[in-house]
């Protein structure tokens, strides 16, 4: 016989394959499948091609099998006599947990278990009639239905459908037996045929004849066949530490990521605070810019008026000084001609003034102040109808702008 490697704790699994050396690629059901490599029933079969339905109560085990047997269906619950929740009793190492209150009470009376402590939390449970029911394919064989269940074996088996699930060989630790489970594998027409010192061994009625299989294999291999347990639980050792570096590898990715998004957020925010900054640091300068535009088109309008007024003063100065200039050339010239014609002595005005009589000049006097009044009061009228016209077409303007 070629050199193989038991993964189970009592070499279960190459027991139970003496049964089916004419098997390749069988189905197994394996109820408290605990961990999917350290004492695993299981593995053996899974590593040759076999497939099937792995059922564990304790989450972290569960997570185990799920990355160990992507091709079985992995469930996280457990088998009792009826759907519903039970409350879990999960002691350190796993592999005495249980829904046994039988088994509870029992563990409470060892002084090791008591002083290792636990952990109680409620876990759904299923019959396993359903859960055969919902994942086995039609017309699938169960080749083998291996039970682990700390005290709860009794209400597993009631909860089967025997006459539709009928495995093929069961394999049940007995070492917590609080019902005798065995009558009801009785009724159901199975057989106990072997018993390894830890589990026992039924085959199905119908099947017998596999026993003969059975009793001509070598059971006792020689010990430079078969890998050493510490071997095996080295394997197990590395295949735990090999999935708690990807869990770590996952979960640093993870905080990578969050750490990143974080970063990028953070960033989003202070660029939508600078850009808010921005805008009202643009909507401020706006503000006064339009203010410092008013204040110098308000000093355009006060320098232009002023302007206007020096320009006005300036050519109403000069017409003032031409009046004078003409007026003095017409009395020199009048004056002139009169004194030639007369030869009268003194100046022109001393004659005028006394050939006049006093009332008219009096009265030239005055109608010369009413004329310059009238004079002013009309350089004061056109300057208002300038400055008037200057305003209405600079508020025109302002107003086209607008």
């Amino acid at each position: 016989m070629a050199d193989v490697v038991t993964y189970a704790q009592n070499r279960e699994d190459l027991y139970i394959a003496s049964f089916f050396p004419d098997v390749e690629g069988g189905f197994y059901v394996d109820v408290g499948a605990h961990h999917p490599v350290r004492d695993s029933v299981t593995k053996y079969f899974s590593s040759r091609g076999w497939t099937g339905i792995n059922i564990e109560p304790q989450r972290e085990y569960h997570e185990l099998l799920v990355a160990d047997r992507p091709k079985d269906v992995n469930l996280n619950m457990g088998i009792s006599d009826a759907p519903g929740i039970l409350s879990l009793r999960e002691f350190p190492g796993g592999g005495l947990s249980t829904f046994s209150d039988a088994m509870k009470s029992e563990y409470e009376k060892d002084e090791q278990m008591r002083s290792a402590g636990h952990l109680d939390y409620d876990v759904t449970v299923e019959t396993l009639a359903n859960v055969l029911a919902e994942h086995v394919p039609d017309g699938q064989t169960i080749h083998f239905l291996k039970v682990d269940v700390e005290g709860l074996e009794y209400q597993v088996f009631r909860g089967n459908d025997w006459s539709r699930f009928r495995p093929i060989l069961l394999c049940v630790e007995a070492n917590h037996i609080v019902q005798d489970w065995r009558e009801l594998l009785a009724e159901a027409d199975y057989e106990k045929v072997f018993f390894d010192g830890l589990n026992e061994y039924f085959l199905a009625k119908e099947h017998l004849s596999r026993v003969e299989l059975f009793a001509f294999v070598d059971m006792f291999l020689a010990s430079t066949q078969i890998w050493p347990l510490s071997i095996n639980n080295h394997i197990a050792d590395l295949h735990d530490q090999i999935h708690q570096a990807h869990t770590e590898v996952a979960g640093l990715n993870a905080q990578h990521a969050e750490e990143r998004e974080r970063h990028a957020e953070a960033l989003r925010s202070q660029t939508e605070e600078l850009r808010s900054q921005a805008r009202e640091h643009a909507e401020a300068l706006r503000i006064l810019a339009e203010e410092h535009e008013e204040a110098l088109k308000r000093q355009a309008e006060q320098l232009t008026e002023e302007n206007l007024k020096v320009e006005y003063a300036r050519r109403l100065a000069e017409s003032e000084e031409q009046v004078l200039y003409w007026r003095a050339a017409a009395i020199r010239s009048w004056g002139g001609a009169m004194a030639g014609r007369t030869r009268a002595p003194g100046s022109f005005g001393t004659v005028l003034r006394r050939k006049l009589p006093w009332r008219v000049v009096a009265m030239l006097r005055k109608v010369r102040r009413a004329q310059r009044a009238a004079e002013g009061r009309a350089r004061a009228t056109r300057a208002a109808a300038v400055l008037r016209r200057v305003r209405n077409a600079r508020r025109a303007q302002a107003k086209g702008a607008r």
